[in-house]
């Protein structure tokens, strides 16, 4: 199992956004190609799609950690 503490590179928010989004669309591009990973149907929204769910993703963190005092993020870079 991966984990943050052991990994440097992972440390970064935006290192992890980057590959949940590259791997939903590596996932979607496949499908293009006819590999069937994670479905079988190609279409260009599903990717737009994921790059707005890792947006949100995004958001919502922040915002929970100025709103929750336990939730607590360090963004650097930002």
């Amino acid at each position: 199992m991966v984990s943050e503490d052991k990994v440097a590179f992972l440390q970064k928010w935006w290192v992890k956004a980057g590959i949940v989004f590259l791997m939903a669309a590596l996932a979607e591009i496949s499908q293009f190609f006819g590999l069937n990973i994670l479905g079988r149907t190609f279409d260009t929204i599903n990717i737009i799609v994921y790059a707005a769910g890792v947006l949100i993703a995004f958001l919502v963190d922040w915002l929970f950690s100025i709103v929750f005092n336990f939730w607590k993020t360090e963004m650097k870079g930002i």
